[in-house]
């Protein structure tokens, strides 16, 4: 198990105390947990992407253009990075944009992503909810737990199988 190791620790305790370190001593020592951070690859790999993000963002806050073309680079790596997360690639994807339109780049020398990430579409599925009568120990009547719904045959089911048996129906 690597949650017994002195490294998961270590590298959590510092992943903890880095935004507080630099809120005290300032921006270098924050860049340098970070990069520290990130030199690792072996534990808390899925914060990779937060770390990523951090730091170019430390780095933007200096508008020199040597500054960013560090934090551009830093991005583009992330971008690359198969430790970095799903999550955080909207993120970072809007920050290399961000980048380019600050280091004035040429149209075709920008970065084109095909990928982008959509809201989902909502889907609304009606019923009829069963009330269960439950007594709680006050002996007066409550509904609670999980909600029941009736079926396509009458047979009381739960939300998730409700789901299925409504998508089921559609094919």
């Amino acid at each position: 198990m690597n949650h017994y190791c002195p490294g998961h620790v270590y590298t959590r305790t510092l992943h903890h105390i880095a935004p507080i370190v630099g809120k005290i001593d300032g921006v270098e020592s924050e860049t340098t947990i970070l990069q520290s951070l990130l030199a690792q690859n072996r534990w808390h790999c899925g914060k990779r992407g937060g770390w990523y993000d951090r730091l170019a963002l430390l780095h933007m806050k200096d508008k020199t253009t040597e500054q960013l073309r560090r934090a551009y680079k830093l991005v583009t790596v992330a971008l690359l990075d198969e430790s970095t997360l799903l999550r955080y690639k909207p993120k970072l994807i809007r920050r290399l944009k961000r980048l380019e339109h600050q280091l004035k780049l040429a149209p075709d020398e920008r970065h084109a992503c095909d990928g982008d990430l959509e809201r989902c579409q909502d889907v609304y599925i009606l019923g009829c909810r069963i009330r269960p009568c439950a007594q709680d120990s006050k002996g007066t009547e409550s509904a609670a737990g999980k909600t029941i719904w009736e079926g396509s045959q009458g047979v009381p089911l739960g939300v998730e199988d409700y789901a299925l048996e409504h998508y089921a129906r559609l094919g």
